[in-house]
C-alpha cells in the first residue's frame, strides 16, 4: 500500500481511502506525504472544499481508489472556487512519537484518534510531555478552554492526527484571542 501511495503523491490527483478496521467512512483528499509508517493527506470535505489535513496509519489503510473516479469534477471544482491548496506541513512520518511532536510545531491545536480503541472519541489540544511509550496531551474543551489536568496516551493506540482543520483553528481561534 506504501508504494500506492507513494504513486498518488508522485501524481497530486484526488484520491478517496477507506480504513475499513477503524472506520466505516471514506476519505477524499491528496496525498501530499509518505513515511515509514503514516501518510499526509490534505484533506477535500464534502463540500469541495481544503479542510486542513489528516495523517493516519499506513497499515490501517484497506482501500485507495487512485485517483478517484470523480478526481476531474473535484478538480475543476476547487478551481472554479479559488481553491489553492494549502501548503503542507513539515511533519516527520515515520513514528507516532515523531508525527505528534511535529503536529503540535505546525499547529496550535492539533485532534488525536485512537479508533481502535474508542472509535467515537478524539482530542483536540497540544503536546505537554513525551515518555518513550507515552505522551500527556492538555486538552481543550468544545467551549475553548484548557482542561485542568493533561491526558495520558500511548503512541501505540494513536491511530490519525488531525491539524490545521476548521474545527482546530476555530478553537485556536477564540482559545488564543489576546482580546479575551
Amino acid at each position: 500500500m506504501r508504494d500506492r501511495l507513494l504513486e498518488a503523491q508522485a501524481t497530486g490527483s484526488v484520491v478517496c481511502l477507506s480504513r475499513s478496521k477503524l472506520d466505516e467512512g471514506r476519505e477524499l483528499g491528496e496525498i501530499v506525504s509518505v513515511g515509514s509508517s503514516w501518510f499526509l493527506l490534505r484533506i477535500i470535505d464534502d463540500s469541495i472544499r481544503y479542510d486542513g489535513f489528516g495523517a493516519m496509519r499506513i497499515d490501517d489503510l484497506s482501500r485507495l481508489d487512485h485517483p478517484h473516479r470523480y478526481a476531474e469534477f473535484v478538480t475543476q471544482a476547487l478551481r472554479l472556487r479559488a481553491g489553492t491548496p494549502p501548503p503542507p506541513p513539515r511533519l516527520e512520518l515515520d513514528s507516532a512519537e515523531q508525527l505528534i511532536v511535529s503536529a503540535c510545531k505546525a499547529a496550535r491545536l492539533i485532534s488525536i484518534h485512537w479508533e481502535a480503541v474508542a472509535p467515537d472519541e478524539c482530542s483536540v489540544g497540544s503536546l505537554d510531555l513525551v515518555d518513550r511509550l507515552e505522551f500527556s496531551f492538555k486538552e481543550v474543551s468544545p467551549a475553548a478552554k484548557w482542561l485542568r489536568d493533561p491526558a495520558l496516551h500511548e503512541f501505540r493506540h494513536l491511530t490519525r492526527v488531525d491539524l490545521l482543520r476548521g474545527y482546530e483553528e476555530a478553537l485556536a481561534d477564540v482559545l488564543f484571542d489576546p482580546g479575551t
